[in-house]
């Protein structure tokens, strides 16, 4: 399942820094998070636009309407990576109603939506369509690669997290099987299932660390584990917690910081899970009845 999972992975990372770093696709999905944004907030804008209209020039009431504006585009853009690229718009257009100065950010989104039109993605020397046709029930569905991404990134979360409970499930299972064995050759042949084996010619060697030596062994075997279990179920993660953070242009950040962090966790835990005292005190003999 990793295999799957992780092309799915790559190809949404891949769509997502491509676009981070296509200008004319960023600059319009920020002027669109623009115009929501500051919609939002119109009648204060306007309340605001009415009272700096009728102070006097250069008083703090004059400059009620480049606050308001200001404060709706930090409230509502701060974290993300549009808002230095409107600030300088609406630094430039302080003195516009917020009417027109919607009309104007809509005909920025509209040229910078013309000029990616049927424009390819393009990234590392590798090209893909900037549009996407899906064909669902014999209708032809257009979808930009930037929506597609995203809906693959909310498709791809909860197998994320039914992949990464499965391992976890698993192992925990293997390592109750594997305490009642006694016998290394007992052991299930898996990249994973590496345990401390004692033999014989150790056992006769004095030293200070003798009585440690299970305890030693047993954590050098665990950071071996959850390296090799770190090299196979990491790249996917990685890929997509990426691709999650390049593509963060609204402002529901709340929804993305709790989807990374529960991936995040959900990846811990299996990579924790080889420390446990379970897996520590785990070892072998190939002279059990010797064993202390």
């Amino acid at each position: 399942m990793a295999g799957p999972i992780s092309l799915i992975c790559i190809i949404i990372f891949f769509i997502s820094i491509a676009s981070s770093n296509d200008k004319p696709r960023v600059e319009e999905r920020c002027q669109n998070m623009a115009i929501r944004v500051l919609g939002n907030v119109e009648p204060k804008l306007n309340k605001a636009w009415i009272e700096s209209s009728k102070a006097k020039p250069h008083s703090m009431a004059s400059l009620s309407y480049e606050l308001a504006l200001q404060n709706a585009w930090i409230y509502g853009a701060l974290q993300t990576r549009c808002y230095n690229i409107i600030n300088r718009t609406l630094e430039k257009n302080a003195n516009i109603a917020p009417e027109n100065l919607l009309v104007f950010i809509r005909s920025q989104a509209a040229k910078f939506e013309k000029a990616i039109d049927d424009t390819p993605l393009q990234y590392w020397g590798v090209e893909i369509p900037g549009t996407a046709q899906i064909n669902i029930f014999g209708t032809n569905i257009s979808i930009s690669a930037n929506s597609l991404a995203v809906a693959l990134q909310i498709t791809m979360l909860p197998i994320i997290l039914l992949w990464l409970s499965s391992l976890y499930n698993t192992r925990v299972r293997e390592i109750l099987v594997l305490d009642r064995l006694s016998e290394p050759q007992d052991i299930f042949p898996h990249i994973t299932n590496l345990f401390y084996i004692e033999i014989p010619i150790l056992k006769k060697k004095r030293s200070a660390l003798r009585p440690y030596r299970f305890k030693i062994f047993g954590v050098i075997y665990a950071v071996l584990r959850s390296l090799l279990l770190v090299m196979f179920i990491a790249p996917p993660i990685v890929f997509y917690l990426m691709s999650i953070y390049l593509t963060i242009f609204s402002s529901e950040m709340a929804l993305t910081i709790i989807a990374i962090c529960v991936v995040g966790l959900f990846f811990l835990s299996n990579v924790i899970l080889e420390f446990h005292p379970w897996n520590i005190n785990k070892h072998f003999s190939t002279m059990t009845s010797s064993q202390p």
